[in-house]
Order: C-alpha cells, then sequence, then structure tokens
C-alpha cells in the first residue's frame, strides 16, 4: 500500500483504540503520531502506515497494540466494523465478489454464518464435497459399504464405531442427507 493522499478517501478512528488508529474507507491503517517516555527521555513516535499481511485463509491483516497487548485483526473486518451499519447484529462479514483481498466497502456486508456459507456455495466458493472435502473422514467407498451395511441391518452406533465418526454422520448418510452424491 502507498502513503499517497486520496482526494476520496476519509479516516475514522478504530473502535476500541481511539487516538491510537485510524483506518480509512479505503482500508489503510495508520498509527497516529504519539509521546513516548523511554528511560526518563520524552520523544515524539510519528504517524505510521501499517502494511498490512496475506494471512494464511486468504485475508489481509495487521496487528494493533493497546496496553502493550498486540491483537491481530482482518482489514475486512475493521472496515465493516467501523464503517458498515450492523443493525442486525450480524457476527460475519462477506466478500459480496468471493475475492477475499477485494476490501472495498462495497463489496463488504454483515452476514450470519449460514449466509455466508449459502453466498460461498452460490457462487461456486465451496463445491468440494465427499472424500475431497477438507475434513472428510469417509471415502466414496466407506460410505457405498455403510450403505449396504445399514440396509442389512446395522445400527448407526456399531457403524460409527467401525468407521470412526459421529452417529449423526452415519444417521445423515442412511437419510439421504449426507454424501447423496454416493449411490451403491
Amino acid at each position: 500500500m502507498t502513503n499517497i493522499i486520496n482526494v476520496n478517501e476519509f479516516w475514522k478512528d478504530i473502535k476500541g483504540y481511539e487516538g491510537l488508529y485510524q483506518i480509512s474507507n479505503k482500508g489503510r491503517i495508520k498509527s497516529l503520531p504519539k509521546v513516548i517516555t523511554n528511560k526518563g527521555t520524552k520523544f515524539i513516535k510519528k504517524e505510521m502506515f501499517l502494511n498490512p499481511v496475506l494471512g494464511k485463509r486468504g485475508y489481509y491483516a495487521t496487528k494493533l497494540v493497546l496496553n502493550m497487548q498486540r491483537k491481530g485483526y482482518s482489514i475486512h473486518r475493521l472496515l465493516a466494523i467501523n464503517f458498515i451499519d450492523n443493525p442486525e447484529n450480524k457476527p460475519h462479514v462477506n466478500h459480496i465478489n468471493g475475492i477475499k483481498t477485494d476490501n472495498r466497502l462495497e463489496n463488504l456486508e454483515w452476514c450470519t454464518h449460514k449466509e455466508n456459507v449459502n453466498h460461498a456455495f452460490n457462487i461456486g466458493l465451496n463445491q468440494k464435497k465427499g472424500e475431497v472435502h477438507y475434513c472428510s473422514k469417509l471415502t466414496e467407498l466407506n460410505v457405498i459399504n455403510i450403505k449396504e451395511l445399514l440396509s442389512k441391518g446395522e445400527t448407526c452406533a456399531s457403524l460409527s464405531r467401525l468407521y470412526n465418526v459421529n452417529q449423526t454422520t452415519i444417521l445423515r448418510i442412511k437419510q439421504n442427507k449426507g454424501w447423496r452424491h454416493v449411490n451403491n
């Protein structure tokens, strides 16, 4: 991010960090000038722009310090908290176009977890299902075997122990609510 002055850019104190940090409607963050005392000597620390870091999950983030305690924040979340009304008190911030690094205000909205997940599926961001899903414990062959054993009267409890999964997982397979794409 550059430090070029932008006429369409305006700044707000970051909630909880008033007088210490500000965020702009463009997603830039700066620490405000402050007097620092070090070993009895006072000096002024100049205003400084913080460089965001691309986090592991693909979002830009930064760390803010208050009372010598450092805390990390996603830039999109700070933008939403400080610039977007949230009358329904929704807990999550969604990137409307699905691009995690696009922190323009018009691309951000408050949402529930369910709305966020549904949005990801609707725009094609979260299409992995079955054994390619990152938290899957079962393979498609396992599911075919589970369906066959269920049809022969095996219980959900015994199958959950056999395959080391929750009974709800087996029940969802039995009710055809999970792993619907697998047919035996």
